[in-house]
């Protein structure tokens, strides 16, 4: 049976498991893949955690931000995608352009219905962005820390008929 030994760690194991357990033997150094990504200052698990961000990034673009159904995806959590958010920034990141760029194909299609005339569109774009132009609903509102004084007025206006 053929056997390599790694010169770093100094491991001797039949060819067949060097494949199976994806240590290849680097010709020029003559060491295993695992000693090789340790002097690079790669963790396994971190590399595991890092692929599976790449695969969860392409889940999320591809179902449109929907949270759960790109978790189930790749078989992990909603709750390790959001520990996720908090430890690594550059998951953060990615998961923030995809919001953005959701953000855009909606405002896109939003602009091409308000060239359409679609009133709807109009009046939910200057709700949104022309508050600052007065395009704001206004919501009365009416003190009632006194519900039976409130009452009372509202009795007495019925009986008058408004006329008071």
């Amino acid at each position: 049976m053929r056997k390599k030994v790694c010169k770093t760690c100094k491991k001797e194991k039949p060819f067949s498991e060097f494949r199976r357990s994806n240590h290849t033997v680097d010709k020029r150094t003559k060491s295993c893949s695992a000693c090789i990504d340790k002097k690079k200052g790669l963790n396994p698990e971190e590399d595991r955690i890092f692929k599976q961000q790449a695969a969860m990034l392409q889940a999320l673009e591809s179902s449109a931000g929907n949270v759960s159904k790109a978790c189930k995806a790749i078989k992990i959590s909603r709750q390790t995608h959001y520990d996720w958010l908090d430890k690594y920034d550059n998951y953060k990141k990615g998961v923030e352009e995809i919001t953005e760029a959701l953000i855009d194909f909606g405002e896109t299609a939003l602009l091409k219905n308000m060239k359409k005339g679609d009133t709807t569109a109009i009046i939910f774009f200057l709700k949104t962005k022309g508050k600052n132009r007065g395009y704001v609903e206004r919501v009365e509102t009416e003190d009632v820390s006194d519900p039976w004084t409130l009452l009372a007025k509202r009795s007495k206006e019925r009986i008058n008929g408004g006329n008071d």
